[in-house]
């Protein structure tokens, strides 16, 4: 065979063989996902989607989480207009990816205290009444884990609740996260401080 078609041969062989490998590495490893938070960041039991290959169809998008912020959607190459609750068209997007946060600023919570629901009258710290408290949107009150109001040795703490525009009572605690899916669009908040009378053995 003479040598110049021979050498032709073989680089049409490396470059089918370059492009092969290129192909698989496409449709097995995926094109890469990535996130800029913006000061945001994913809960450690969220599903967090890093790469896609050409075979997905839609990819939903997990929803960030920043303290003091709502979450307006995400941005990417092609899509400048944010999109909550966003599903990706992996099909569509046959490249590396790039999603951006993009936030609002919320106002905060403005928590009050109520210790004398239905004349519970309790005190706390031997005080008739306790000082108002910011909250930051998406935030926690980690004080309400030790803030237990007293009556008199016949009643007990029950908790600290919340009583919505309908009368549901919902219990607050220092574990609850301040958004409008607990207090609706309310900003100005009141807890109240629940009460039960004791049972004691009569005998």
């Amino acid at each position: 065979m003479n040598k110049g078609i021979r050498k032709v041969l073989i680089c049409i062989f490396c470059v089918l063989s370059l492009f092969s490998a290129v192909s698989l590495s496409a449709c097995a490893g995926g094109y890469s996902i990535e996130y800029e938070l913006g000061g945001g960041f994913f809960l450690s039991d969220q599903t967090v989607p890093k790469s896609f290959t050409e075979e997905d169809t839609e990819i939903v998008l997990p929803v960030p989480t920043r303290y003091g912020y709502k979450f307006v959607g995400w941005t990417w190459d092609g899509q400048a207009e944010p999109v909550a609750d966003a599903v990706f068209s992996a099909a569509e997007y046959k490249k590396n990816v790039t999603f951006t946060a993009q936030w609002s600023e919320e106002s905060n919570y403005i928590v009050k205290f109520n210790l004398n629901y239905n004349n519970c009258k309790c005190t706390f710290n031997n005080n008739e009444t306790v000082a108002d408290v910011t909250v930051k949107y998406s935030d926690r009150l980690a004080w309400l884990k030790n803030a237990k109001p007293v009556k008199d040795n016949d009643y007990e703490f029950v908790g600290w609740y919340y009583i919505t525009g309908s009368g549901d009572k919902i219990q607050i605690n220092s574990s609850t996260v301040f958004t409008e899916k607990v207090f609706g669009e309310e900003r100005e908040i009141t807890l109240n401080a629940v009460c039960d009378k004791m049972w004691t053995d009569p005998y």
